[in-house]
This record gives C-alpha cells, structure tokens and sequence, in this order.
C-alpha cells in the first residue's frame, strides 16, 4: 500500500518509529516532512501529506502532530481529504468503516509507539463498509466541493489583481498548463515541479489550487490565471 506519511517537530520521532514500522510491511512510505526536532508549524506538512493523498486515491495518510486535532483541522480542508484523530483503537476502526477516512492523525504526547503501531494496525486494515454511510460520505465531500468551489470565485479575482499589479510590465513569460483534465488539485509540489521562474499558470476553472500552491507561485514570480 501506498502510505503518505508526515509530522511536526513534536511528532517527528514517533514518525521515524512509525516509518520503520511500515517499510517491515513493505508498504510504500512517502516522508512528507518534517525531517528534524527543529520546531516548525504542523499546518505545513498536515497540507502536504493531504494533497498527497487526494492527488493519489489508492494512497492513505498518517500525520502526526502533538494531540492529531489540528492536523485533522487542516487535512479536512484538501478537497478529497477525509481526515480523523485516531488516538483510540475504537475510533480508529470506527473512521474507516463508517467514514471511509484516508488520513489518520495521532497525536504523540496522547500516544505510544505501542498504541500508534496498533492503531496503524487498524487503520490501515479496516475497510468502508458501504451501504447506509455511503450517502453521508457523499454530502461530506460534496459540500467540501462546493465550498471550494466557492473559495476560488472569491479569491481569483482578489489573486488576479495581486499578481497582475507587481508583474513587470511588458513582458510575456512562458505559460504552464493547468487545464489539463487530469489534473485534479494545483498543490505546492505542482507548482514546484511545472512552473519556471516567472511563467503564467493558467488554471481550469473547478480546480482548486492550494494556499501552499499560491505561496510557491509567489516566490517563484509566477503568475496564476484563473479561466
């Protein structure tokens, strides 16, 4: 299986217990971040672990902060995401079988390496059952859809105005392609690895793009086009 996984400063070393954990499984990990004890802001990699899995269906996610809530705050607002605060065996099982969740957040000052190997046990081994939650699933992620739909009306035009009043007049940078139907979600690492230095990104209309996908934008001088 395919496991993305991530973590701040307090939940950096539970982090490296759980990866050596999974590779003994030879599950797939993806190490997200953070990669030392030195602080930083669990928001961060909370979003790049859950860009991750929304860009990837077949992938799960494992985040790890101090208490898993905020986290979870953050996970759950990557359009796909269904995050949930697994630090108890029962709510565990609960979040995948009735809420089909595909990011977990466990908080390392709540639990143990023990309990966290368990609760990835669980995690990772319990399945969607289906039937009635299958219609709650659906208007959890259909709201979140709408709601990010309606994030990009209000600030495209805001972003435009911003971008277009300290680009350098004149001049005609390159185009990257976002509208390409197979792109999803415009995330950081998107914008990271598909845009040079001072180009235009052009997005399809619907497609959410990122807080992180807007900073990177910014820092590499590139300008987004919302169509």
């Amino acid at each position: 299986m395919n496991i993305i996984i991530g973590s701040d400063h307090g939940g950096y070393e539970l982090k490296c217990v759980i990866i050596e954990y999974l590779k003994g499984l030879n599950h797939n990990v993806f190490d997200a971040g953070t990669n030392s004890r030195e602080a930083c802001d669990y928001p961060d990699f909370a979003f790049k672990v859950a860009e991750r899995v929304a860009a990837d269906p077949s992938s799960l996610g494992i985040m790890i902060d101090g208490a898993g809530i905020g986290s979870t705050m953050c996970a759950n607002r990557v359009p796909g995401v269904l995050a949930a605060t697994c630090n108890e065996l029962y709510v565990t099982r609960n979040a995948r079988e009735h809420n089909s969740a595909n990011l977990m957040c466990i908080g390392s000052q709540v639990v143990g390496p023990g309990l966290a190997k368990k609760l990835v046990d669980v995690f990772l081994g319990t399945k969607f059952e289906g039937g009635r939650h299958v219609r709650r699933i659906d208007k959890i992620l259909g709201y979140a859809a709408g709601a990010a739909a309606l994030t990009e009306s209000v600030i495209s035009t805001v972003i435009k105005r911003v971008l277009e009043a300290v680009s350098t007049p004149g001049r005609q940078p390159a185009v990257s392609g976002a509208d390409d139907k197979s792109v999803t979600l415009i995330s950081e690492e998107y914008v990271k690895n598909n845009c040079s230095d001072g180009s235009t990104l052009v997005v399809k209309k619907g497609t959410p793009v990122t807080s992180l996908a807007l900073d990177m934008a910014r820092a590499k001088g590139v300008t987004v086009s919302f169509e």
